[in-house]
C-alpha cells in the first residue's frame, strides 16, 4: 500500500513519506491512555480515525522499523520502555507539528526553531517557471551525485543509526559535514561526488507554534562538496525558499503542473541528501533525548537528521534497506560525526 501524497511534489511516488519522532525520558513517564487521546487529535486534525494497530508497543528500534511504512493512519505510536516513537504521515504533519502532538499526548515539549516567513515559500509562476527549467536541465543533462550503495540485495523498508554529541550542532554544520562524508564515502566505492545536491527541511512556523498540520518548506543547495563551511552558511542564507506542504497547493497551475513533472522524475531528480533539524527542545526535567529521523525521498534516499536536548545533539540517518544496511549506514554516520569536531 502506498499513501497518496499530493502535496510533496518532489517526494518519490514508489515510498511512504512517514517522519519519526523517537522521544525518551530519564525514567518511564506518566502516560495517559494513548489511544483515547490519538483518537481526540485525530478528530481535531480532520484525520482518519486510528485504527486498533495505530498504538502499539515493543523495542524501540523494531518500532522504528514497523511504523515507518505506510498506513492509513495520520499518526501512529510506539510504546517502549522509557520512550514513545511518533511516526507521522508528512502529508499531515511535519516535524515541528509532531512536537505539537506529542505536548498534547505526552506533556510539555517545544523547539527552539523560528521557522520561515509563513509567505517565503509562495513561489511565483515565474520562480517556478524558472525552477522547472532548471531541474528539467538536472535530470537530462547533470543529474545530482548518488550515494554509493552498500547493498543490493532488494530488502525492503528502511534502515536507521542514530549517535549522540555533547554540543549544539547547527544546521549548516550537518549540511558541512555530510557532504564531505559522502565525497569519502563514494571515493571508497568508487563513485564521484561531483554535483552534490542538499535537501534542506524547513518549516514556515516556529517552535512554539500549535498547529496540527504539515507546514513543511525546504531549501535546496548545489554543488556543496566543494564548500566550505562559511561558503554553505552563505549559501543557506541566499538559497530560495521551496514550498512543500500546504504552501505547495498555492503555487497555481503551473506549480502542480511542476509537481507532477517533478515528482515522476523523482527517483533520477531528487537531491543526494536530505538534512533536517528539529532545533534545541525543550520540555520537562525528565526529557533525555529526541531522535529525529526525516523522510528518505527521491535521489538517493538518505536523510540526516538532528535535534538537541540539555547540549546533547541526537544525529540520526535514516536509509533504504535495499541500498545500506545496519552497519554501513553507522559507518557513514561516524564519518558525519568526524567532520563536526
Amino acid at each position: 500500500m502506498t499513501t497518496p501524497h499530493d502535496r510533496h511534489a518532489l517526494g518519490d511516488p514508489r515510498i511512504p513519506w512517514v517522519v519519526l519522532l523517537d522521544l525518551s525520558w530519564t525514567a518511564p513517564p506518566p502516560v495517559p491512555d494513548l489511544a483515547a487521546g490519538l483518537s481526540s487529535l485525530a478528530a481535531e486534525g480532520g484525520w482518519a480515525a486510528p485504527g486498533p494497530g495505530a498504538v502499539v508497543q515493543g523495542e524501540r528500534r523494531q518500532l522504528l522499523s514497523d511504523l515507518s511504512t505506510a498506513s492509513p493512519e495520520a499518526l501512529r505510536l510506539g510504546r517502549y520502555d522509557a520512550g514513545v516513537v511518533l511516526a507521522a504521515r508528512h502529508d499531515a504533519l511535519d516535524g515541528l507539528a509532531m512536537l505539537t502532538a506529542a505536548r498534547r499526548l505526552l506533556g510539555q515539549v517545544r523547539s527552539s526553531a523560528r521557522g520561515l516567513p509563513p509567505d517565503s515559500a509562495r513561489a511565483s509562476s515565474r520562480s517556478t517557471g524558472r525552477e522547472l527549467g532548471r531541474r528539467a536541465w538536472e535530470v537530462l543533462v547533470r543529474p545530482p551525485a548518488r550515494v554509493a550503495p552498500s547493498r543490493s540485495d532488494g530488502a525492503s523498508g528502511d534502515v536507521f543509526a542514530s549517535t549522540t554529541v555533547p554540543f549544539t550542532v547547527r544546521t549548516a554544520d550537518l549540511v558541512h559535514s555530510g557532504a564531505r562524508a559522502l565525497a569519502d564515502w563514494n571515493a571508497e566505492h568508487g563513485r564521484p561526488a561531483a554535483r552534490t545536491a542538499v535537501a534542506i527541511g524547513a518549516s514556515t512556523i516556529g517552535g512554539s507554534a500549535d498547529l496540527l498540520r504539515d507546514s513543511s518548506a525546504f531549501l535546496r543547495l548545489t554543488g556543496v562538496e566543494s564548500m566550505s563551511l562559511d561558503q554553505v552558511r552563505a549559501a543557506i542564507a541566499a538559497a530560495p525558499v521551496q514550498p512543500g506542504g500546504e504552501s505547495a497547493s498555492a503555487s497555481g497551475v503551473l506549480g502542480r503542473a511542476v509537481g507532477v513533472a517533478l515528482r515522476v522524475a523523482a527517483p533520477r531528480l531528487g537531491s543526494t541528501l536530505l538534512v533536517s533539524h528539529l532545533g534545541t527542545l525543550s520540555g520537562d526535567d525528565h526529557l533525555a533525548a529526541a531522535a529525529f529521523y526525516p523522510v528518505t525521498g527521491g535521489g538517493s534516499g538518505l536523510s540526516l537528521g538532528a535535534a538537541t536536548v540539555v547540549m546533547t545533539t541526537t544525529i540520526t540517518v535514516r536509509a533504504r534497506a535495499a541500498q545500506h544496511d545496519d552497519d554501513a549506514l553507522q559507518h557513514l554516520l561516524e564519518r558525519v560525526v568526524a567532520y563536526l569536531d
